[in-house]
């Protein structure tokens, strides 16, 4: 019977691959997919150019504002120098230097609307999901202290909106952290009152606090506070004499559907100002001007971002930023600081109409020049998920649509690639919106993300429908597979679809695969008790492979030719993958290995050597067969910043919800986590490479990239980049995603113009 229901799949499959054998212009021909409609709006602006700037030189805030030689703009900041400098490819830019250096010290309270991490200190905002940190005044370690909290807007879930207070010794080193939970769950998002590392982690239940109000909030003695709760957990009770210096943050977070605007009022008499320095706590000098959109422009379908080249010689200082009529704000990535000219790109990632918004250009230390500033709001009607149920369950935006006469490049991935922070926030639009922004009509980038895929299915997706494979479950099988086997009877995980459109039936001109963690991190993921799939030492006793590989090989054998003995053969080699796997499986005896027995033990070893294989197997499979459709280019993506999110993470509790053990050894299970995340890394990057040598392919190596730019940067700068999100190790924000478009971008610029000179030919 079973046969019986195989061979008429196998008719269907058969069926099906004649019509997925149409070439992509006779789909279109046939009206298989409908036309994409994108046009953009490029708004002028006063002295855009800054051809017409006349010679000035200005000092001071009052002196700026008679003088400033850029109509059209308007000047806010202290101690700053605006002047003309050299253009990008021209003969002016607008250039602003930050004359205070960081041993200079300013006024703390001054009043300046256009900061951008630290507000003033008697009123603190926050409405995006970010952390401010300030130097608490150490004497008020054992005085009173007595602050307003209003939170105005409190939506999303889920949401939350912590201070915490942050002791460290002399040696910089933490050793305590006092939290308060103002508004949202105490357990999401923060340690909850237990010890990790020889850290407190202590935590006080505030949430009453009343929407709209200004709340009192007053703490008796916040030594004795921090003691009480320590002797409460068993943990470090401390002597004033032992605290060199307290902290004290704020910080909201809510999912990307959700809104935010809390304000902390009266800390500054409790902030030590004689800590804040002109490069850390204040930005220096912005420009400005407002933007309308026109009307007709002004629907559901708008998409509004900024470019601009920009030169700056201070990583972390120069960036976009635009504020809306509707009161939200949107920031750029910071530029690098390599004293070369990027082109920067700010998205306005709330789904929302708005009739306006201020332009900002902001320099926070050393020079920075600004040029080409490029306001445009995209009409797009990709995002329209809701009309197209085909996608709405696998993709963020439809990707199905007619080829045009635009250069089309697809990107494929899992969530990262996806966008997981706002619609138009996804590496891939970013990237389209700042093509779009220099050369408009000329470029299509299509997001081909999926949440939790991976190249399993990936492969199958090039040409073959696809199968939606959740990370979880055992490796990648087709329903006929499946119906064989009752393990998989309670099996809701995998999920198969074989009517979603084709990346050939795209007809891409660039195939980008960005692959990262998934199919590699399954290999680790028992460390971390994430995944189910991979745990086991394989020993290649199949066909002389391992045999994960085997089947593998076995089973796109059959996809490609769906016969009775491709499908016997595959089925044989999964029962024998699975019959190794469990008579090797390892996981009890691993979680017992410390952290230094797992580094240097054979397992540790023989995961890896595994896991390079099936991973470069995989990667060169996908490879061989994209190669049949169009060009391909390989990217890596970073895991957070590198060494610097492994040597930070455990002071900077919020970024993890790892289960922490308080039972003997209770880092082992963090470090073997943090150090995996390492090693997928490492080899995500060397078999990258080894697949893109050997296929002559472009390598965008993103990971070292953004690594190298961050590795040695302090840890609460680190966090107030605003790039990564707070949820998890690997995804990032909208803000994060546009880094990735800049860098991508930069490392790619050369082959855009070629392709453009090419097509214009």
């Amino acid at each position: 019977m079973v046969l019986n229901g195989v061979l008429l799949l196998t008719i269907f499959l058969l069926s099906a691959c004649a019509v997925n054998g149409l070439n992509n212009k006779e789909a279109a021909d046939e009206g298989k997919f409908p036309s994409r409609e994108m046009s953009r709006l490029l708004i002028p602006l006063s002295n855009g150019d800054f051809e017409e700037a006349k010679e000035s030189v200005c000092a001071n805030t009052d002196n700026c504002k008679e003088h400033f030689s850029f109509p059209g703009w308007i000047f806010n900041g202290v101690g700053a120098v605006i002047d003309k400098g050299p253009g990008y490819k021209s003969n002016n830019s607008l250039q602003m230097t930050a004359a205070l250096k960081n041993n200079d010290k300013i006024d703390p309270t001054l009043n300046n609307p256009y900061t951008l991490e630290y507000p003033t200190l008697n009123s603190i905002t926050l409405n995006e999901p970010y952390t401010l940190e300030y130097p608490l005044d150490i004497k008020y370690l054992t005085k009173e202290i007595t602050v307003g909290y209003q939170p105005d807007i409190f939506t999303g879930s889920p949401a939350k909106s912590t201070m915490f207070f942050r002791f460290f010794n002399k040696n910089g080193e933490l050793l305590s952290t006092v939290t308060y939970v103002l508004n949202g769950e105490q357990d999401f998002m923060n340690y909850v009152n237990t010890v990790n590392d020889g850290v407190s982690y202590i935590t006080y239940i505030k949430n009453d606090n009343k929407i709209g109000i200004n709340n009192i909030l007053k703490i008796d003695n916040l030594l004795k506070l921090q003691n009480e709760g320590a002797s409460k957990i068993s943990a470090q009770v401390l002597d004033i004499k032992e605290i060199d210096k307290v902290t004290v943050s704020f910080k909201v977070w809510y999912n990307f559907n959700g809104e935010t605007k809390v304000t902390h009022r009266g800390w500054a008499k409790y902030i030590d100002k004689g800590d804040m320095s002109s490069g850390q706590y204040i930005t220096n000098a912005a420009v400005f001007q407002r933007i309308s959109i026109p009307k007709r422009w002004q629907s559901e379908q708008m998409n509004v971002s900024v470019s601009a080249w920009v030169w700056s010689d201070t990583p972390n200082s120069a960036l976009l930023k635009i504020r809306s009529n509707m009161g939200k704000e949107a920031v750029s990535a910071f530029h690098s600081g390599d004293g070369t000219w990027e082109y920067l790109t700010v998205v306005y990632p709330f789904p929302e109409i708005i009739e306006s918004f201020t332009l900002s250009f902001i320099t926070v230390s050393g020079t920075s020049r600004l040029d080409n500033v490029s306001p445009i709001v995209i009409r797009d009607n990709r995002f329209d998920i809701v009309k197209n149920p085909l996608h709405k369950f696998f993709f963020r935006e439809n990707v199905a649509y007619a080829k045009s006469n635009r250069f089309r490049i697809v990107i494929v991935g899992n969530s990262t690639i996806d966008g997981a922070t706002a619609r138009n926030g996804s590496i891939p639009y970013v990237l389209q919106s700042k093509l779009e922004s220099l050369y408009p009509g000329k470029f299509e980038i299509i997001n081909y993300g999926i949440k939790a895929w991976n190249l399993q299915s990936q492969i199958v997706a090039l040409n073959r429908g696809f199968i939606f494979h959740l990370l979880g479950s055992e490796p990648l099988r087709p329903k006929e597979l499946q119906a064989l086997d009752k393990r998989f009877e309670k099996i809701t995980l995998v999920k198969e679809r074989r009517d979603a459109p084709t990346i050939s039936e795209l007809n891409p001109d660039i195939i980008v695969i960005s692959s990262m963690w998934n199919d590699i991190r399954e290999f680790y993921g028992v460390l971390g008790g994430h995944y189910l799939c991979f745990d086991i030492v394989d020993p290649g006793d199949c066909d002389e492979m391992p045999c994960i590989i085997s089947y593998m090989k076995n089973l796109y054998r059959y996809m490609d030719i769906p016969t009775k003995s491709n499908f016997q053969t595959t089925s044989k080699m999964f029962e024998r993958y699975m019959e190794i796997s469990e008579r090797d499986k390892r996981v009890d005896e691993l979680k017992k290995l410390t952290f230094e027995e797992f580094k240097n033990s054979d397992y540790r070893r023989y995961l890896t050597i595994n896991a390079e294989k099936y991973y470069s197997y995989l990667l060169s499979e996908f490879t061989e067969r994209a190669l049949r459709i169009a060009k391909v280019w390989q990217m890596t993506l970073p895991f957070k910043g590198g060494d610097n999110y492994l040597k930070y993470l455990k002071r900077a509790a919020i970024f993890t919800q790892l289960p922490i053990s308080t039972d003997g050894d209770a880092d082992d299970p963090t470090k073997k986590v943090y150090y995996t995340d390492k090693l997928v890394d490492d080899i995500q990057r060397k078999v990258g490479q080894e697949v893109s040598n050997r296929f002559n392919l472009p390598f965008i190596d993103l990971s070292h990239i953004i690594n190298s730019e961050f590795s040695s940067l302090p840890v609460s700068e680190y966090i107030n980049l605003g790039y990564f999100a707070f949820a998890d190790k690997v995804h990032f924000t909208y803000r994060g995603n546009e880094l990735l478009a800049d860098r991508l971008f930069k490392n790619m610029q050369d082959e855009f113009e070629r392709i453009l000179s090419f097509t214009e030919k």
